[in-house]
């Protein structure tokens, strides 16, 4: 009984104990948060004064050194008041200025953006954001890099050129944003030069950023296609036939032709075919014979992208030997080549042997065309 009383008593003492720890800890926790709040407030306020403050005429572009001694001020002022901090409370002073900055250079453009950037070189903030991103935790690395572009600071293009090759794909894709959002249409020189085995979440982003800048990264896509790595190549190859580069087709007839990997040539010749230019019609029908069966479904597609007559005998002979499935594409690809390929289906339809009358009259019903049969 007195070991049952002393246990219960125990448990009693430890349920106790903890729960005035939990009870403690929340109140520190709810305290430093209404701080923290109180904190961005102050400084949301000081940072907008410091973004709407009149500043000298400008004679030329670019701030002047009267515009920098003026931004100057006030870093130097936070800087006075940082000074007579703890460590512990100049972090957090610290921690919530650069979230108010970030906030900030999400929102503004032109000379505020300046001065946002500005401020964050002077306080120290960017060197700061360069050095987490040698964290040995990908998730400090890859937030430091995040923070770095939305500062559009381009003292850190270095860093998050480097951080392109890092291990972590999610470090990896915060640093593409990131050089993009501070360089601009120049960052894909260095991204196609860097990257390697391109993930789908770095290929989706990309494509996106591909169709933001349109026209101008034409070049960085063309240098884009001598990249050693195969995904670099493949991508290139896709966004060149997205923006519809017309100019392209000579050298993606090259590529298609020479290429020494067989899935490159391959996608060369389904942007060939999305692309529509009749400059590659031979090159697509010659390789309806090809020994790679790759090569043949893709000619086939791009023919029926393509639509051309001069195709239709080939692709009839394609109808007559290939497996069904080339039978299909090659049937479809008649079809889209006018009267004369349509014709070749109904000649199939009336007098062929039961496979390909039926491919003929499938495709023929796609097109919506009554046989009568």
């Amino acid at each position: 009984l007195f070991f049952f009383i002393v246990l219960t008593a125990s448990v009693t003492v430890l349920v106790v104990l903890t729960s005035v720890i939990l009870l403690a800890l929340k109140n520190v926790s709810v305290r430093r948060a209404t701080v923290e709040r109180r904190l961005r407030e102050h400084y949301g306020v000081v940072v907008t004064e410091y973004l709407v403050s009149e500043m000298p005429a400008k004679h030329q572009a670019g701030p002047s050194d009267q515009h920098l001694e003026s931004y100057r001020e006030f870093s130097h002022a936070v800087e006075r008041q940082w000074k007579r901090f703890s460590r512990l409370r100049l972090r957090m002073h610290r921690r919530v200025l650069l979230d108010v900055l970030v906030a900030c250079a999400a929102d503004v453009t032109g000379e505020a953006s300046d001065r946002v950037v500005f401020l964050a070189y002077e306080l120290g903030f960017v060197r700061e954001l360069i050095e987490r991103m040698k964290d040995r935790r990908w998730w400090i690395r890859a937030e430091a890099a995040q923070t770095l572009g939305i500062l559009r600071a381009r003292g850190a293009t270095s860093a998050l050129a480097t951080a392109l090759e890092d291990p972590n794909p999610g470090v990896r894709l915060q640093a593409l944003r990131a050089l993009l959002q501070v360089v601009g249409v120049e960052a894909f020189q260095a991204i196609f030069q860097s990257m390697r085995n391109l993930s789908t979440w770095e290929m989706m982003e990309l494509s996106v950023s591909v169709k933001h800048h349109g026209p101008p990264v034409v070049p960085y896509l063309l240098d884009g296609l001598k990249a050693r790595d195969m995904s670099i190549v493949e991508l290139c190859i896709e966004l060149l036939a997205e923006v519809g580069f017309v100019d392209g087709v000579q050298t993606l007839r090259e590529m298609a032709a020479t290429y020494p990997n067989v899935a490159i040539r391959a996608k060369a010749v389904e942007a060939l075919g999305r692309l529509g230019d009749g400059r590659s019609e031979k090159l697509l029908i010659d390789y309806l014979v090809n020994p790679y069966p790759q090569l043949r479904a893709r000619s086939l597609g791009a023919l029926r992208s393509v639509g051309t007559a001069a195709a239709v005998p080939a692709l009839t002979q394609r109808m007559k030997d290939g497996p069904l499935e080339e039978k299909i594409a090659a049937a479809r690809a008649l079809a889209a080549a006018g009267e004369s390929g349509r014709a070749v289906l109904r000649d199939f339809v009336l007098g062929s042997a039961d496979r390909l009358r039926d491919v003929a009259l499938q495709v023929l019903e796609e097109v919506g065309e009554e046989t009568g049969v």
